[in-house]
């Protein structure tokens, strides 16, 4: 009786045994794919590879190396790193990982990130499915593909566009260790609060290579932009040529060649927006220009004008000046409030003025800080309405004439303007404007400003104030870097403005289309995406 039993339980194994292989052949867990169904700015974001074989050899050596040494020789879960995982866990009490690339390629597909013994069961039974649908290099191109970082970019090959601004195979040692840190973060990685932990996966992947490779074991303190040859595009040469010996001294050639390999990098990007001209102005504590970079082609109708110099719409990037003359004028603070509403303003002729914020919604009782930060259109009506449009456009003048002196003749000051002015619905070349914003930095103020200058910088300088219009995580989400945007009307005109208080640095970036076309969208976040990179270049 006993046989009998044990004979039934045997073939009741083996029966089930060969219905579990035959589910997983009948079966199969399909593979993340790319999202082909896109929207434009994601295109630039979700590149990836077409099949294994255009997939760097360093990539897959040092992710096979970090991820999963034995990817090509165990079935489809690691038993040795299991076994080390769990004394590693009983030792330091500390849970550890033993997924295999198999495993996280499941997990990658599922989007599910959180810790159980119940998911890491289900990982291992999809895992075993796929080997009888994949080879290892199907698997491991679908892993490369899918793995995300930060602000929508997924893919390996999108990061080493826009993280490092190179292909991937391209990439020194240390680099590819700084990739692989920042795949492990899930969160944005140029958060500073995030630093610390960067640096620390940063060495320790490093080190890894170093014992699989035996590569160089230092870490260079920053990544390195892509460079090009020292060549400085002619209309910008016509400039630094027109400046004195002591301007032309402070112009910095690396920090131009640098700017200029991230707008040919983002080139693609721009086009899907249909902004084809720009303009990077970076601007020292003086006024001197520390470099000035255009992204419109010689060749194309622009090719012959420095947009730099062309009076444009400033758009929302003037509302820190109007806040400020209302904090003097009106004696008001941050934490003050205002009514965003519906409301009208009679212009006379039977003309109604009725302003709307950009999202057409209206958040009711706010304090002003969180009207600037996030850019509200009727609050800022309300406050130049209160001021006076003639006070406070000589208000703007003082600081050209103060700031922006011998400029004059290329800016368009209409006087006739109205309530529009806290729009920015005038015109001020790039330059200029981002001379005028250097009144933000401390000390360069007036004594009867200083106090409201720091406050408006402090607004700006809080991600928090930002978050209802430009959402978490957003590419301004940069702690103390005080950035304000600007769309002008029809989307002809997009700006990003910041000073750097350390570095007593003023800059503006100016996008759109000399030819007037419209922008496919205000394009402020194509924008904040390239104001983000500029100062990651600037921070070397």
């Amino acid at each position: 009786m006993q046989k009998k039993y044990k004979k039934n339980v045997i073939i009741t194994l083996i029966i089930g045994f060969f219905l579990i292989i035959l589910y997983h052949i009948i079966f199969s867990f399909k593979l993340p794919t790319p999202d082909t169904t896109l929207i434009p700015l994601l295109n630039q974001k979700q590149q990836w590879y077409e099949n294994y074989d255009e997939i760097p050899n360093n990539l897959t050596q040092a992710l096979v190396a970090v991820e999963d040494r034995r990817f090509r020789y165990h079935p489809w879960f690691d038993p040795i790193a299991i076994l080390r995982a769990a004394y590693q866990t009983i030792r330091e009490g500390n849970i550890q990982g033993a997924s295999t690339i198999d495993q996280q390629t499941i997990k990658l597909t599922q989007k599910h990130f959180t810790r159980s013994m119940s998911r890491k069961v289900y990982e291992i039974w999809r895992a075993f499915n796929l080997q009888f649908h994949y080879s290892k290099d199907e698997i491991l191109l679908a892993y490369v593909n899918a793995i995300p970082f930060s602000h929508g970019i997924v893919g390996r090959k999108s990061a080493c566009t826009i993280y490092l601004h190179k292909s991937c195979e391209l990439l020194s040692d240390s680099e590819l260790s700084y990739l692989m840190a920042i795949s492990q973060m899930w969160t944005n990685p140029y958060k500073e609060t995030n630093t610390l932990q960067i640096l620390w996966k940063w060495s320790r992947i490093a080190n890894q290579l170093i014992k699989e490779w035996l590569i160089e074991s230092r870490i260079p303190s920053s990544i390195s932009l892509e460079h090009y040859e020292p060549i400085v595009e002619p209309r910008i040469q016509d400039f630094i040529m027109s400046q004195d010996i002591e301007s032309q001294k402070v112009f910095d050639f690396d920090l131009y060649k640098n700017i200029d390999g991230i707008l040919k990098t983002t080139k693609k990007l721009r086009d899907q927006y249909n902004v084809h001209d720009c303009c990077v102005i970076i601007l020292d504590r003086n006024g001197k220009v520390k470099s000035m970079n255009l992204c419109s082609s010689r060749d194309d109708e622009a090719g012959k004008i420095n947009v730099c110099l062309k009076p444009r719409q400033t758009g929302s990037a003037i509302k820190p000046f109007l806040y400020l003359f209302a904090f003097k004028t009106l004696g008001l603070i941050a934490s003050d409030t205002i009514i965003d509403e519906a409301v009208e303003f009679d212009l006379g002729d039977g003309n109604i003025y009725s302003p709307k914020n950009f999202d057409l919604k209206y958040h009711g009782k706010v304090s002003l800080a969180f009207a600037l930060g996030n850019s509200l259109n009727v609050p800022a009506i309300k406050l130049v309405h209160q001021v006076g449009v003639a006070p406070f456009l000589k208000f703007l003048k003082l600081q050209l004439a103060h700031f922006a002196s011998g400029m004059d003749e290329n800016n368009k000051w209409s006087d006739d303007v109205w309530l529009s002015v806290a729009l920015g619905t005038y015109e001020i070349t790039p330059l200029a404007f981002t001379q005028i914003w250097r009144l933000f930095l401390l000390g360069n103020a007036d004594s009867d400003y200083i106090k409201y200058t720091k406050q408006i910088v402090d607004i700006l300088s809080d991600p928090r104030n930002k978050i209802t219009s430009f959402g978490q995580d957003n590419f301004l989400d940069t702690p103390g870097r005080a950035v304000k945007t600007g769309t002008s009307r029809k989307f002809i005109d997009g700006r990003v403005c910041w000073i750097q208080l350390q570095k007593g640095l003023s800059m503006c970036i100016w996008m759109g289309n000399y030819n007037n076309d419209e922008m496919k969208w205000p394009s402020g976040e194509v924008a904040s995406y390239l104001w983000r990179l500029v100062t990651q270049a600037l921070n070397k």
